[in-house]
């Protein structure tokens, strides 16, 4: 079922330019469609992506530091309240957090409503890139015993 949804979420994308854009990270094209009056925040029906969510969960470096440049909004949700310094954590994309945090995206104050932070969510990754997402988030000044709010300290799991 969650593959039918992404399937249906990526058919919606490629039909609307500013996600198109976004899904080939063509930085140009996205700067191109601002100019001509594109909503920057354009949200994806269903999901409620904005383009920079999309581009941080995608990985897509060139495209989301395009948006930041050209002001995309770092706050806005998608349809479960996660931004996109919580996607960028959660999908291990050490460079976009960095990006994010260059442009003052802040370290802490970004729980989500289930207490957990961008931080804990890049810290259950288990590929290299989570590793070098959470030295990104340690090397921002992070705290690493960063308790989630009403549950702890859940970066590091036991067993």
């Amino acid at each position: 079922m969650v593959k039918i949804a992404l399937l249906m979420s990526s058919l919606v994308a490629a039909n609307k330019p500013i996600f198109k854009a976004v899904m080939e990270n063509d930085a140009d094209k996205i700067k191109e469609l601002i100019a001509s009056g594109q909503d920057i925040n354009e949200r994806m029906p269903g999901n409620l992506q904005s383009p920079l969510m999309a581009s941080c969960l995608g990985g897509n470096l060139d495209a989301a530091k395009a948006l930041l440049e050209l002001g995309a909004d770092v706050t806005v949700p998608e349809m479960d309240g996660y931004t996109p310094m919580h996607g960028a954590g959660f999908q291990g994309r050490a460079e976009i957090v960095k990006a994010l945090l260059d442009h003052g995206v802040p370290v802490s104050g970004t729980e989500h409503n289930d207490g957990y932070t961008p931080f804990h969510r890049a810290c259950w990754g288990t590929d290299d890139r989570h590793a070098e997402t959470v030295q990104a988030f340690l090397d921002a000044g992070v705290d690493p015993n960063l308790p989630a709010a009403g549950v702890g300290n859940p970066s590091f799991k036991d067993g």
